[in-house]
């Protein structure tokens, strides 16, 4: 705990004292994750460490209150400052430099370019739907492919592809109000539907929970970012709370939303009864990188053996069909990581970074 609240202090004086570069800039985002993983996570868990947590229960397998699970916090601490110094020593000019900005390419360009998106994302996802019996199971049986090991179908990696599909939502909101008659607003914004549409499918059969969160996200960044609008306290918390929230707290149940298994009565009444177990499953959602680095500590060398960066390769190369490789691959750091734990856990993106760090 000395730890976390030294990191917290740290966050908090940087965030009050440093120059920022707009209402987000890429300092904010990384601060709350700091502190939601490092601090809030590390002060909280304990408090559940006498309950049941079913399948959660992994967590305190390994003890949270070891020299591991400090060093876990000062590491976090120590690349959180050589971030910050990175950032706010980068001149202006070279930030601003290097936005993108979608003015410089002409409207034609851009339609077409969003509408081939469109056209492959809704490509990908009828042949991912064809090989699952249709759409309606596809949906239905999310999850499966989210945890399943066996081949779906010769063609059901195509679904890998649906996300460019996000790309063209985003060129569609921007070209809606950027059009100045009235009719061309209306059919952008239409057009902007369908893909935000087609995106937010894609993302539910391919399980991605994080990337549903960021890809939410991108609107409200991108509507203070580069229409420099104010951000309005009730309209974040109502997104938050009915977009966001809920795909944090039901975890992988929400892949599980059209299906029989997913009950909303359940869900409900545990709530009811019990308020607390909103902040609980928070607190356990956001504690992954503090434990699976305290881990990685422990396991190293003896039962994870040192990785060298082979994962970032690994993790493009899982990306193909294994039909078009036609080889075994050898198991990436999740699988190991899982095994040795004998948990289905996520190896976040800070653990990921350590782990291949060694």
């Amino acid at each position: 705990m000395p730890f976390s609240l030294l990191l917290a202090a740290v966050i908090v004086a940087i965030e009050l004292t440093r120059r920022r570069f707009g209402q987000i800039d890429f300092l904010i985002p990384v601060s709350a994750l700091m502190f939601l993983c490092f601090v809030v996570a590390p002060v909280m868990l304990p408090v559940y460490q006498a309950n049941d947590l079913g399948a959660w229960n992994w967590i305190f397998e390994r003890g949270i209150e070891g020299w591991r699970n400090c060093v876990s916090i000062l590491l976090a601490g120590v690349l959180y400052s050589l971030a910050v110094w990175v950032y706010l020593n980068t001149p202006a000019s070279l930030l601003i430099r290097k936005t993108p900005r979608l003015g410089s390419t002409s409207a034609t360009r851009l339609v077409t370019i969003a509408a081939l998106l469109l056209v492959i994302g809704l490509v990908a996802i009828g042949l991912f739907a064809e090989q699952r019996g249709g759409l309606v199971i596809a949906v239905t049986e999310a999850a499966i492919f989210k945890t399943s090991e066996e081949s779906l179908g010769s063609l059901a990696f195509a679904i890998k592809l649906s996300p460019v599909a996000t790309v063209s939502s985003f060129i569609f909101i921007h070209l809606s109000g950027a059009q100045r008659t009235r009719f061309g607003r209306i059919l952008f914004f239409a057009l902007f539907t369908v893909a935000l549409v087609v995106s937010l499918l894609g993302l539910f059969l391919l399980g991605g929970r994080v990337s549903l969160i960021f890809y939410l996200l991108t609107f409200v960044l991108g509507e203070l970012a580069y229409r420099q609008a104010r951000i309005r306290l009730i309209p974040s918390l109502l997104t938050f709370s009915f977009f966001i929230l809920p795909v944090i707290l039901f975890g992988k149940s929400s892949l599980r939303l059209f299906s029989d298994d997913f009950s909303w009565s359940e869900i409900i009444d545990d709530f009811v009864d019990s308020p607390t177990t909103i902040v609980r499953l928070f607190v356990l959602e956001f504690s992954f990188p503090w434990i699976n680095v305290a881990n990685y500590i422990a396991l190293t060398p003896e039962q994870i053996s040192f990785r060298w960066f082979q994962d970032v390769p690994l993790g493009v190369i899982y990306l193909l069909p294994k039909l078009l490789l036609g080889i075994q691959l050898p198991p990436p750091i999740n699988v190991i990581y899982d095994e040795v734990i004998n948990a289905p856990v996520p190896t976040d993106i800070v653990s990921f970074g350590y782990r291949d760090w060694e």
